[in-house]
């Protein structure tokens, strides 16, 4: 802790000590900065494969029911991997909105 102490003392007393503060003029402290604006990011419009009746069901579940009916779905010897595996897939569809196959 005095170590954290001593280090944060000299941060904020060296530029005072060896001159790293920059010192505007008056005029430069009446006068605004502009600050270069960011290019605005570029948009795309991705269009919706189209689906069978059966995967249109499936995508309407939400990511969480498709985790619930995964993980439901771990037994035997594997079961804690294939839980790893479900909560993987829950992550990724939460993020991509659409459940990994």
């Amino acid at each position: 802790m005095i170590c954290v102490s001593v280090m944060l003392a000299i941060f904020l007393v060296w530029p005072v000590l060896f001159g790293g503060a920059e010192t505007l003029s008056e005029a430069e402290q009446r006068t605004p900065r502009l600050v270069p604006q960011a290019k605005a990011a570029e948009t795309r419009i991705v269009k919706a494969e189209s689906r069978s009746a059966a995967d249109n069901s499936l995508a309407m579940l939400t990511c969480y029911k498709r985790y619930e009916a995964a993980f439901g779905n771990c037994v035997g010897a594997d079961a804690a991997q294939c839980r790893g595996v479900a909560a993987d897939k829950w992550d990724l569809c939460e993020a991509r909105g659409v459940w990994p196959e």
